[in-house]
């Protein structure tokens, strides 16, 4: 099971012209006020993260450097190469969750853009 993230992002302009990270929306059945971890594998143990709050309309905004990626539910699925051309993401649900059982956080978005 997975979700896909597709749609135009919204690029971020910083200082000097350069091009920041990626801003992407998906939505969540995450009440308002649930913080999110959302990550990709780079290379190793290296990841790129974000951790965001779910809005009032159930929605979180993460930047990323990726074009599309797709949301997993199996951290071995997580690695630093596309799978027919997206880039393997996840997202944790880090609130109201214990620390040694992070992994009941996981969760597959019901929407991404």
């Amino acid at each position: 099971m997975s979700s896909v993230v597709y749609g135009q992002p919204q690029n971020h302009s910083l200082s000097g012209g350069e091009t920041g990270p990626l801003v992407r929306v998906a939505q969540t059945d995450l009440p308002p006020g649930e913080v999110v971890l959302v990550f990709t594998k780079k290379a190793g143990e290296v990841y790129d993260t974000d951790i965001v709050p779910v809005g009032q309309d159930g929605k979180i905004q993460f930047k990323t450097a990726h074009e599309q990626l797709r949301f997993v539910a199996d951290p071995a699925q997580l690695g630093p190469y596309p799978t027919g051309g997206r880039i393997n993401a996840m997202a944790v649900r880090v609130s109201h969750v214990p620390l040694n059982n992070l992994k009941s956080g996981i969760f597959l978005p019901r929407s991404a853009q």
